[in-house]
Parts: structure tokens; C-alpha cells; sequence
């Protein structure tokens, strides 16, 4: 039976006996409120039992609570550009688990806060987006969010909330509770406030963000990487001849060029043109352009140079030099030549063939002989022709013998010493005297003389006597040098 009484009493007082409209709440998540849910549902806690019979009771079974578990919390919002719970929940995809609390705040028709819930380390587990219908009539798409979480609680202040609303206005103390209905409101407005400036500022951030993206898409306008109109193109060339590659790029310059062969880099092939001059054999190859701007880059096709070679005949270009030896030396005449493959070489000595084992680019005499002073050439030749290399001259000759050789000589500090030495051979001679081996300036005359010895000049003095022939040394001559006599 219904309590008319009780009902028409708090009318009276002002209370709301019917229940709150499902449709004005708030989602708060991490500090940031949002009015864009359209949906929330999960709101669910249900504790498991486990059923037990006593033995001899057969009425009735006993029903024991286990745990208690709390369903998965759905939140439905429009699409907007504000992706902000998408951006969490991809950083679960990819393996970064952001936990976060939660709150769902219920209003009543005038707005003010009647009851809320809080949720613990909630994280998304699944996103659904939206169904999309080619329909007439223009439909919000909506997306959904799934949030496991560690549980709810429903806060002991908005239970006395609710409480205090109820006994206070019952009582009929309107009074009291005008005054703590203001409180509470004021309470009320400065947190929702206080939420909604925190959601403005992370949106100004997000609308700030997708400004600036927006400033660079629009600045990026026209502004596009490479794109080659123009490869190279291959290319047969004879030796000799010059050729040149060339590459067309369109897109917003400017433009830097490298030049490759094979892979690697060309050094200062850093333009639009790459030329090579008389050609080689060596020059065969693929080549081909990167063409670069600060918005990208794009690499040309590979153009392929095949060289052919030309008949020629052959060219000198390097002559054998003329040399001086003495008795018993060895020496060694050599000739370097171009032409076309496969060159023969035979040498020749006052232009009469030598050996048969004369004919590499070089030859070798292991021994020289009185008889082996002439005039050397080489004849290079192929199917086409031949060439003869310059005469290199090889004189025989003596190279200086010593006949007399330097002393040891003991001195007092500050007296004179010379050494001397006397030697044969094939004139002009050339002299130089050492000390421990290592040349004295100066010193490069028959004898070397020092006016005034000191403890420092005391040593190994010896000469190396030269002339076009060759070279011979001296033996070793000691200098001491005393304090006395």
C-alpha cells in the first residue's frame, strides 16, 4: 500500500520521488570530463555463489558468496577529430598499457550532481566503430570503447549527498537544507567548472595541435618531392670519344644530383649532366642519377655504357732510360705501350734483335759486361703496325775504389784532427764524410778537418767516395778525444 502521506510530504518539501533521467551524466577519465558519450552501460558488479547441500536438508540448498566481479564498462560517443581514447587504445596494440581512473557523474533535470561512481586502472580492450548506411537523413556515427578495470565504488560523499537530501528535506528543516543544498552546489559548479576548464584546455591543446598540422599541410601545398621525366638512357661509345648522361626532375627545387657507378658515389658528379671525356675500357658500366630535395628523393633507371674498343696501333708511352753501371750490376730496361691487343715486344741492342727470351715489356741484364754498353730500344707491333721506343744509352764504367783509408786518431780537447781518404775510378768523384753514420755538412772534400776537437766530436767517421758508376765507403775511423795530454 503506497504511503500518500509519506509521498505528498516530500512534494512538499521540494524532493524528487521519481527516478533521475538516464540521459545527463558526465564521463570523467584521467581528470579530463567530456559530455560527448552518448552511451554508457557496464555499470554491473555481480558476486558469484557457489551452492553447498546439507546433508538431511532437502527444502532448500545453501547459496555461499565467492567473488565478486565487475562487468566491462561500454562508453558510445560521436566521431569527432578529438581522438583522444582512440590514441589510448593504440597504445595497447602496440604494447604500452596506460592504466587510468574514471568517473561517471549522474545529474538531475537541473543539472546538478546527484550521484557518481568512480572506476579504478581502467584500460580499452576494444574499439568498434561506427556502422556506416548511405541514408537520406544525416545520422551520427558512433564509435565505442570497451574499458576493463580493477572495479567500482559508488563514494561514501555521494551516498550522504543523497542521504542528506532525503532526511534533511523530510524533516521539513528547509532551511538547513537550503543551506547545504547551496554549499553543495556551489561545490557542485566549482568542480564541474573546474572539469570543464581542464576538457576545454586538452581540446584548445588538440584543436592547437591539429592547427599547426593543418599550417604545415597548407605551407607543404605545391611543394612535392622529385619525380624523374628524363632518364638516362644507355649508350654505346668507342674509346676515346666523349659521352655525357643526362636527367630531368620536376618538383619543387632546389635540386641536388649524385651520380653513381655501379652503387657508389661519383666524387663531384653533382649535377643534372654527367660527362666523361675520351673513354676507356675501364669506363664500361651502369650508371645513374639520385635526385633530392628537403621533401624527398628519387632515383633514376640505370643506363648502361658498353665501350667499344678501336683498332690501333700501338703507342709509346713510356720510353726505356738511358743508365750507367758498373762491372757486375744489374739493370733493367722497360717500355710501356697502348694499341690494339695483342701487342708483341722484341728489344733490340744497336737495332739488332736480341734473344728470343727478349720479348716482354721488359728486359733484364743480370751481370753487366764490358760488352753490354749500347743502345737499347724495344719494337712494340700488332695486327696493324709498329712503333719503335727512344734509344736508352747503357755506359760501363768503374766505380771508385779506395786506395787509402781514413785512422783512428786519439786527441787532446782543442786540438786539430783530419781525416782523409785517396780514391781511383772514373772521375768526376763525389765525397761525403759521417759521423756514426749520418752525414756532416759541409764535409765533402778528399779530407774533413776539425780545428778544435771537443769531448762531443769524439765518434765513427768514415767517407762514401761516388761517381756515375756506383759508390764505395771507407772503412770506420775512430776519433778519441782526452781531458790531458
Amino acid at each position: 500500500m503506497l504511503n500518500f502521506a509519506g509521498i505528498m510530504a516530500q512534494k512538499a518539501a521540494g524532493l524528487r520521488i521519481d527516478p533521475f533521467c538516464n540521459y545527463n551524466f558526465l564521463v570523467e577519465i584521467d581528470g579530463i570530463v567530456s559530455g560527448a558519450f552518448s552511451e554508457v552501460s557496464g555499470l554491473t558488479i555481480e558476486t558469484e555463489v557457489e551452492e553447498r547441500r546439507e546433508g538431511g536438508v532437502n527444502d532448500y540448498i545453501h547459496l555461499l558468496p565467492k567473488g565478486t566481479k565487475y562487468g566491462n564498462l561500454i562508453l558510445s560517443k560521436g566521431l569527432s577529430d578529438l581522438d583522444l581514447f582512440w590514441s589510448w587504445y593504440r597504445d595497447v596494440v602496440n604494447g604500452t598499457v596506460s592504466r587510468k581512473d574514471g568517473m561517471i557523474m549522474l545529474f538531475d533535470s537541473a543539472m546538478d550532481l546527484a550521484m557518481w561512481w568512480y572506476f579504478y586502472q581502467a584500460y580499452p580492450i576494444k574499439w568498434e566503430g561506427p556502422t556506416l548506411h548511405a541514408y537520406s537523413d544525416p545520422v551520427i556515427a558512433v564509435e565505442k570503447i570497451t574499458l576493463a578495470h580493477h572495479g567500482l565504488s559508488k563514494p561514501k560523499a555521494s551516498q550522504a549527498w543523497s542521504a542528506s537530501r532525503i532526511v534533511l528535506k523530510g524533516l521539513g528543516v528547509l532551511n538547513a537544507v537550503g543551506k547545504a543544498e547551496s554549499a553543495i552546489g556551489d561545490k557542485v559548479v566549482q568542480t564541474r567548472e573546474q572539469y570543464v576548464d581542464k576538457y576545454v584546455d586538452v581540446a584548445q591543446k588538440e584543436i592547437s595541435d591539429l592547427g599547426d598540422k593543418a599550417k604545415g599541410a597548407i605551407d607543404d601545398l605545391g611543394n612535392k618531392p622529385p619525380t624523374i621525366t628524363t632518364h638516362p638512357e644507355n649508350q654505346n661509345k668507342k674509346e676515346g670519344e666523349s659521352v655525357t648522361f643526362r636527367v630531368v626532375a620536376t618538383g619543387t627545387g632546389p635540386f641536388t644530383y649524385q651520380w653513381k657507378k655501379g652503387g657508389s658515389d661519383i666524387t663531384s658528379a653533382n649535377s643534372s649532366t654527367y660527362t666523361l671525356s675520351s673513354i676507356k675500357k675501364d669506363d664500361e658500366g651502369s650508371y645513374l642519377c639520385v635526385v633530392s630535395n628537403k621533401y624527398g628523393s628519387s632515383t633514376s633507371s640505370a643506363a648502361a655504357l658498353v665501350v667499344a674498343l678501336v683498332d690501333r696501333i700501338p703507342s709509346i708511352t713510356k720510353h726505356p732510360e738511358s743508365q750507367d753501371k758498373s762491372f757486375g750490376d744489374k739493370v733493367t730496361f722497360e717500355v710501356e705501350a697502348n694499341g690494339t691487343a695483342p701487342l708483341s715486344y722484341q728489344w733490340q741492342k744497336d737495332w739488332a734483335d736480341l734473344s728470343v727470351t727478349a720479348t716482354e715489356k721488359s728486359y733484364t741484364i743480370d751481370s753487366v759486361k764490358k760488352e753490354d754498353e749500347g743502345n737499347y730500344r724495344c719494337v712494340v707491333s700488332n695486327k696493324l703496325g709498329k712503333v719503335n721506343s727512344n734509344n736508352a744509352t747503357l755506359t760501363i764504367g768503374e766505380k771508385p775504389t779506395i786506395q787509402t783509408q781514413p785512422q783512428n786518431q786519439t786527441k787532446v780537447a782543442t786540438e786539430a784532427v783530419t781525416f782523409s781518404v785517396e780514391a781511383t775510378g772514373v772521375r768526376p768523384l763525389s765525397y761525403q764524410w759521417q759521423r756514426n753514420e749520418k752525414d756532416l755538412s759541409g764535409a765533402t772534400l778528399a779530407s774533413y778537418t776539425i780545428a778544435r776537437v771537443a769531448s762531443g766530436d769524439a765518434g765513427n767517421y768514415r767517407c762514401i767516395v761516388k761517381n756515375r758508376f756506383g759508390q764505395a765507403i771507407s772503412n770506420t775511423a775512430i776519433l778519441t778525444v782526452t781531458s790531458q795530454p
